[in-house]
């Protein structure tokens, strides 16, 4: 397989991002027909790009097959948001090669720690936030679907 590349959010890229965070949701039975959730997406530009944090997405023959980014919190923490690989191109490291991305960029912008949460159902996150180090600090539910929280210390 060739290598996916990775790079910054451009506008050209929302509608594909749109299909591939609904697409993930889905396949997880995670998602709530509700923009109120994913009002971040709307705008990743304000919401990534322009407020401390980042937004990249993974390409494979200049098709977007994965994406995750992260906001600030505080000066100290943000958050890792939206982490989704399209199906057909799981299990291929892609999620991996974004997470540790986002990592490194975090630590090269001065954040201390990145959170972030999931539901229990998605499975695959799970293992893949458990792998590079994140750790489950407390649960809580979001509407029917019970959530996970992780943090993961960058000092």
């Amino acid at each position: 397989m060739p290598t996916p590349q990775l790079r910054q959010y451009q506008p050209s890229d929302q509608a594909t991002v749109w299909q591939l965070h609904v697409g993930g949701l889905k396949q997880t039975g995670s998602f709530i027909d509700d923009r109120k959730y994913d009002q971040d997406l709307l705008d990743i530009e304000k919401t990534y790009l322009k407020n401390g944090g980042e937004f990249l997405v993974a390409l494979l023959d200049n098709k977007v097959v994965g994406m995750g980014g992260f906001s600030k919190i505080d000066d100290q923490t943000a958050e890792v948001r939206r982490m989704r690989v399209n199906a057909d191109y799981q299990g291929r490291g892609i999620g991996s090669l974004i997470l540790e991305t986002l990592i490194q960029k975090a630590k090269d912008l001065g954040y201390k720690k990145l959170e972030l949460d999931t539901t229990v159902n998605m499975k695959t996150a799970i293992q893949l936030y458990e792998k590079h180090g994140f750790k489950e600090f407390k649960r809580g539910r979001a509407g029917h679907l019970e959530s996970i929280f992780y943090e993961l210390g960058l000092e």
